[in-house]
């Protein structure tokens, strides 16, 4: 490029210069070049090191006066510039001149900051905005994607800006493809809020402007449903909220038909869903309820044993397996020999419970 032979050294600081200045930025715009390509143009013509953050926060870009890209610690800005279109998106470019400042600096960095504005907002409207409704759940609840391309992901899908997202993984007992088919990434409401949903890694997923909970979204799924809820997270971090969504939902599914968790329910039992399921089933606990579930009669003692951690009582264990006390309480004996300890404890029915908890997340059903 002709403008790149241009030095600041060869300039005096008169009209002619300063419209030599203006010309240099405007060819670089006009020949669509890239934020690198801008800041390493700007220091060949400063000589000296210059540099660009984008408004989102990102890493900075930054070269040197021959064209070399720096690295490490920032050098300290002799001139900088902010540049943006809006008050609360603003990046920055700057000079790095260890001398004094030159005549047309001010006017170098001006153009400079007017030439990244444009090819900022060139490459902004460039991104998801061709994208649709079903690569845009994706690229929002992925993880993968910046901060900037997952807001603006939410904001094509119709949230409001720097709205907090609440994310629902669903799992319902006919194929994900049919269920989804008619769902695609459409928009609805659930408790009057907007709602968008598609397949994400083969899970149905629900994205709300608003809090979901188990009894608001356990009224628009059918009875045989499972669904995990997340907790309300900022577009740029939808992917947590998406994460706590499949943890719950493994939860739901083993938890029973029809049942919908919220990851803010589980508390530090959320944390079992990290145990790879390999290290779990050789626990000797877990592997005790494993053995147990084999047949048909251990299935039925450890029924009498779940049914107790729950109600925390025989009798009420009884009334609720529509047992007689004598017949429940011999099912439970059984168990705690399979089991290898006493249920007379509360400790002893959490010892329970937790291996018959992990035991059901390690065979779950893809």
């Amino acid at each position: 490029m002709r403008g790149l032979l241009l030095r600041l050294s060869a300039l005096d600081p008169n009209a002619e210069s300063a419209v030599r200045v203006i010309e240099f930025f405007d060819r670089l715009v006009e020949n669509r070049a890239s934020v690198q390509a801008l800041v390493r143009a700007a220091a060949n013509l400063a000589e000296c090191p210059a540099g660009f953050r984008d408004p989102h926060g990102g890493a900075a870009v930054r070269f040197d006066e021959h064209g070399r890209p720096l690295s490490g610690a920032l050098g300290v800005a002799s001139l900088e510039r902010e540049f943006g279109s809006t008050s609360d998106e603003r990046g920055t470019v700057w000079l790095e001149r260890p001398a004094l400042p030159s005549a047309l600096d001010e006017l170098l960095l001006e153009r400079m900051a007017v030439a990244a504005d444009v090819i900022w907002d060139r490459m902004d409207r460039g991104r998801p905005r061709a994208l649709g409704g079903e690569e845009l759940l994706p690229l929002l609840l992925g993880g993968r994607a910046s901060e900037r391309d997952a807001r603006r992901a939410a904001e094509l899908l119709g949230f409001p800006r720097d709205q907090e997202l609440t994310v629902a993984a669903i799992r319902v007992p006919k194929s994900v493809a049919e269920t989804a088919r008619g769902l695609g990434a459409a928009a609805g409401r659930v408790g009057g809020s907007l709602v968008r949903g598609g397949v994400v890694e083969g899970e149905i997923a629900l994205v709300s402007a608003s809090p979901l909970t188990p009894n608001g979204i356990g009224g628009t799924l059918e009875g045989s449903a499972f669904a995990g809820l997340g907790t309300p997270r900022p577009p740029a971090r939808c992917a947590e909220s998406w994460e706590q969504a499949r943890t719950a939902l493994r939860f739901a599914r083993a938890g029973g038909r029809g049942a919908v968790v919220a990851y803010a329910d589980l508390g530090p039992l959320a944390l079992l869903a990290q145990i790879p399921t390999g290290e779990s089933m050789r626990e000797p606990d877990v592997a005790a309820v494993g053995r147990l579930m084999a047949t048909e009669t251990g299935r039925e003692e450890l029924a009498a044993v779940v049914s107790v951690c729950r109600t925390g009582s025989l009798r009420r264990a009884a009334v609720d397996l529509h047992l007689h006390h004598s017949s429940l309480s011999h099912r439970v004996r059984k168990a705690e020999q399979a089991l290898g300890y006493s249920l007379e404890t509360p400790e002893s029915l959490s010892r329970a419970q937790l291996a018959v908890q992990l035991w059901r997340l390690g065979h779950l059903e893809d």
